[in-house]
């Protein structure tokens, strides 16, 4: 079962999704279709990624796990280019 709706274009997009339905021989709808639908389970991807990524991070906090930030290993990368021997910055929580 398929419900209607409208929506109004940004001017060109209209002659965009007919170039491209008839390039794949398919209809402006389906193309229409396709598009929304690969744009939402992108978004819905995206969402639980970031979902994961933030109970991950809570655990990690909580657990106080030993790390370096992102400025501690580009500045020990940038000595490494100098020195490839200098050692890793000590991990802290």
């Amino acid at each position: 079962m398929s419900d209607s709706t409208s929506i109004k274009l940004r001017d060109g997009l209209k002659e965009r999704i007919a170039s491209i339905a008839e390039d794949d021989r398919r209809s402006a709808n389906w193309i229409m279709n396709e598009a929304i639908e690969k744009y939402i389970d992108q978004r819905e991807k995206r969402a639980a990624l970031r979902r994961e990524l933030e109970e991950r991070h809570q655990q990690y906090v909580a657990e106080g796990r030993l790390h370096l930030t992102q400025d501690e290993v580009v500045g020990w990368m940038k000595e490494r280019r100098q020195d490839p021997s200098a050692p890793m910055p000590k991990l802290h929580k």
